[in-house]
């Protein structure tokens, strides 16, 4: 009996995996970027006229953005006022938005992890909040911006990141350069939230309390930590609030001096009204 052999032979079928990236589009006539798809977006920063750019948009599904071969920031895009990123980014590359002088604002996503070296340098970022995902900032990244960081974490810092910048931490003291490496040449000031919310800022011998973070930010401090806890707890319950002998909606009609004008006061507000102004506060009946 002839024996017979069974050659199996195997195909190896070799794959390119091909990594995600995201498309960027320049629309010239609104004068906007918008980047979308997956993975990384390379924004096009060598562009020759970048007067003409206005608005930059990353959509959602964006993870990371990084500047275009070759490309330096966007030194010259002086027009440049709006940039949206997507919950979906973790990292900001180096120099990706350096040089955008007209830009102020920006909201950073809760899952960002990284930002890159001068990724914000020579912006006018007036102020900025690092969420307490962020886990590394390179160097230079927000030098010579001016603004304002708030921290929410303790992220490493790398060398000048926060040169000419003022700095507030979520927790008492300077907690959140304590990683700082180099020379971080920023003015830390002591920032901690009070068990109600209040932010407690102290400089010196100097303690002054700030009934929300927006009005850390524009300078409107409480006239002392009663009427702090007093604005808090009134907004927190729906109920308008007491201060400076006038009574207010909400924290924003109160920075704004916008007070209620015509109301009824209850027995116990008109209490608070009279004891404010230093009068004698009596009920008659009719």
């Amino acid at each position: 009996m002839k024996k017979r052999t069974l050659v199996m032979f195997l195909s190896v079928m070799m794959f390119s995996v091909k990594a995600m990236s995201a498309t960027c589009v320049f629309n010239e006539e609104s004068g906007v970027i918008t980047c979308s798809g997956q993975g990384n977006a390379a924004l096009p920063t060598d562009m020759a006229d970048k007067t003409k750019i206005k608005k930059i948009i990353i959509e959602e599904g964006v993870t990371s953005i990084s500047s275009k071969k070759g490309g330096y920031g966007f030194n010259g895009a002086t027009n440049v006022t709006e940039v949206i990123l997507p919950s979906s980014l973790t990292s900001i590359g180096a120099w990706v938005f350096y040089g955008m002088s007209g830009l102020k604002k920006v909201t950073l996503p809760q899952n960002l992890q990284s930002i890159g070296y001068g990724a914000f340098q020579d912006t006018d970022l007036e102020n900025i909040i690092i969420p307490a995902s962020v886990t590394y900032i390179d160097g230079e990244s927000l030098k010579h911006t001016h603004a304002t960081v708030f921290f929410e974490g303790s992220p490493e810092i790398g060398n000048d990141a926060l040169w000419t910048t003022k700095v507030y931490c979520s927790d008492c003291g300077t907690s959140c350069v304590d990683n700082c490496s180099g020379g971080c040449r920023v003015t830390p000031t002591a920032c901690s939230i009070s068990e109600n919310g209040a932010y407690v800022v102290s400089e010196g011998e100097n303690v002054s309390y700030y009934a929300s973070r927006d009005l850390l930010i524009s300078d409107k401090p409480c006239a002392n930590k009663e009427e702090c806890d007093a604005m808090i707890n009134a907004v927190r319950d729906g109920k308008s609030f007491l201060a400076g002998g006038k009574f207010y909606k909400n924290l924003s009609d109160w920075a704004s001096g916008n007070y209620e004008r015509k109301r009824i006061y209850t027995v116990d507000e008109a209490e608070m009204v009279s004891k404010k102004a230093g009068n004698r506060f009596t009920i008659r009946y009719k």
